[in-house]
């Protein structure tokens, strides 16, 4: 977090939305980074800090093949909902 800081790391990449899982190391990245964590809507230059559901870790159900395609849904709806997104630069 002080590193980035440091070299302005927000203003300099004109990031505008920071979507982060709602998992505490996310949480605690996004904190370091921003200062901020969702539902926190607006941190600096950033726009929107939100959680994103789709972001969770894979599942150890999520490994075995049976279930497999829960995760491959999963990350095709990332990608989806990403796109929908006006935000040209997103972390």
């Amino acid at each position: 977090g002080n590193k980035l800081r440091e070299v302005d790391f927000l203003n300099t990449t004109q990031i505008t939305l920071v979507a982060h899982s709602p998992l505490l190391r996310a949480r605690q990245t996004s904190e370091g980074m921003l200062g901020s964590v969702a539902p926190n809507t607006k941190a600096g230059n950033v726009s929107r800090v939100i959680e994103v559901d789709l972001l969770k870790e894979k599942t150890p159900q999520e490994w075995t093949p049976m279930y497999f395609t829960q995760f491959t849904d999963r990350i095709y709806n990332f990608e989806q909902w990403l796109g929908e997104q006006d935000d040209d630069k997103i972390a």
